[in-house]
């Protein structure tokens, strides 16, 4: 993000004046944040209106709302992006810990982004919620992929090219013998491990 410089960018008016005239097709934050990181990106916008005019007229409710011209008013029915979109906004703005995320989602106002995903997500998918894999943009510790590895029908090393071709999730790396540093069969022999350990 470049440093933001005296007199760089336009006043808040001059800045929702442009976005008004020329942005009409930008209409939530996820929209705001791919153009402005594109290179269609006018110069004298700031990467960040929510923060750059916070002392200078930005509205404390509903600012990106007012600012982008749709008066929107998050509700509780509100759809959130799905799990997948939200963590594939969150890798690529690199927000890396849950207190950033918070932070993030609350400071810019994002209505797009459900402030307690790990609420909100096994709720509306069903799914067993994790932060580090929803907002890891690198891999699992090979503990941390062990359980979810027992769980699937890999009994040897074809069955493991057909889960990593099918069905592997993007914080399980394709290699993990060569990421991780062991051989197939020290993988499988930590994944009987597990079975083992938890079976009931």
């Amino acid at each position: 993000m470049p440093i933001v410089r005296e007199g760089k960018f336009y006043d808040l008016a001059a800045a929702k004046k442009y976005v008004e005239k020329k942005l009409k097709n930008i209409k939530t934050v996820k929209q705001w944040f791919e153009y402005i990181s594109s290179d269609k990106r006018h110069p004298k916008l700031p990467y960040n209106p929510a923060s750059f005019y916070k002392e200078s007229g930005w509205p404390e409710k509903h600012g990106w709302g007012w600012f982008l011209g749709t008066d929107a008013v998050a509700n509780k029915e509100k759809e959130f992006l799905t799990y997948q979109q939200a963590h594939d906004f969150c890798v690529k703005f690199t927000i890396r810990n849950r207190e950033d995320y918070k932070k993030f989602v609350e400071e810019n106002r994002v209505k797009d982004l459900p402030l307690a995903p790990e609420k909100y997500y096994p709720k509306t998918e069903g799914i067993k919620f994790s932060w580090l894999k929803f907002l890891a943009p690198k891999f699992c510790a090979v503990e941390e992929i062990i359980p979810e590895l027992a769980g699937e029908d890999i009994e040897n090393y074809i069955g493991w090219q057909q889960y990593s071709k099918e069905r592997r999730p993007k914080y399980i790396p394709s290699n993990p013998f060569v990421y991780y540093g062991i051989t197939f069969n020290q993988l499988m022999t930590m994944i009987d491990k597990y079975k083992e350990q938890n079976q009931k």
